[in-house]
């Protein structure tokens, strides 16, 4: 396939989905790199670029094409193997997905990775609505689910009890892309908790009906993480997730940058709150013990 073009963007699609763009992005970016980067993100979903060499302080200016750069704990971190999220799987997912204002997108730069030994993978919401049975989409057409802060990162959340007060939101499994229009599933194995007017048996077996759709492996791009690479993606379309970190995973160094209409302590006030349980959650962070050891929250 012959290369597109979009202002001095060079890059080629990708398969399932996403596109792999060739452009040096320590240069700077014109009117039309400018205007083409969210037009991009938005048609095609994951942008990756290699070979960069990118500073924080650049990445935050690439990221501000797109939108109002986050300033919170989920604007700009540093994740490796031995930080907060440490080596456990991480289940697919969309942050902020139980708020009124999920995330717009999100980047990952690999500062120091074991080369092809980790990876982060993508499903597409959009994909898998345009492509799921229509019978499917009958039984979901106007139904809800309930989004919530999960408690381990690696949850399918649908057969977890929550804690009373734990952020959540319920919203239409079916929801209109705010950029494109485009129709979008969008509940998350990490974050629904069940469909709202069926039983809990009920709703399980829809979610599960449609986690199968979205989750399909011809739905899933899988990035193998190399140093330089750059990945964004629109965190409304997209939802993503990891494997657990394998013993050749000595190194995951990348630098998380996102855009958001609201910071987490505007659309979640509670973690404003002189807790030190409250607070921990708030950054993603060990707080509680269940049966078999710790217990995570993952911040989104």
């Amino acid at each position: 396939m012959q290369p597109m073009k979009a202002g001095r963007f060079s890059y080629r699609e990708m398969a399932p989905f996403g596109i792999r763009v060739d452009f040096d992005l320590r240069q700077p970016l014109g009117p039309e790199e400018e205007k083409a980067l969210p037009e991009l993100l938005f048609r095609h979903g994951v942008m990756v670029f290699e070979n960069q060499d990118l500073s924080d302080v650049r990445q935050r200016e690439i990221m501000a094409t797109i939108g109002r750069v986050s300033s919170g704990y989920n604007g700009f971190s540093m994740l490796d193997p031995d930080g907060e999220l440490g080596r456990t799987r991480i289940t697919f997912h969309s942050d902020y997905a139980f708020t009124e204002k999920p995330m717009t997108a999100l980047s990952l730069f690999a500062v120091d990775v074991s080369q092809g030994e980790t990876c982060t993978n993508f499903a597409s919401g959009v994909r898998a609505y345009d492509q799921m049975p229509q019978a499917l989409k009958e039984k979901i057409a106007g139904r809800q689910s309930r989004a919530v802060l999960p408690k381990d990162q690696g949850l399918v959340s649908l057969y977890e009890p929550f804690p009373e007060g734990m952020p959540s939101i319920v919203r239409d499994i079916v929801v209109d892309h705010p950029v494109t229009g485009e129709k979008i599933v969008y509940i998350h194995q990490l974050q629904c908790t069940g469909v709202e007017g069926l039983s809990k048996e009920d709703g399980q077996a829809l979610a599960e009906e449609v986690f199968a759709e979205i989750y399909r492996p011809e739905n899933i791009y899988s990035h193998a993480w190399k140093n330089g690479d750059l990945v964004i993606w629109d965190n409304m379309s997209m939802q993503h997730g990891r494997p657990a970190l394998g013993p050749n995973v000595k190194k995951r160094s990348l630098r998380r940058i996102g855009v958001c209409e609201k910071e987490l302590l505007e659309l979640c006030p509670e973690f404003a709150r002189d807790d030190a349980v409250v607070a921990q959650l708030s950054r993603g962070k060990i707080v509680a013990t269940m049966e078999g050891g710790a217990s995570h929250i993952a911040a989104g």
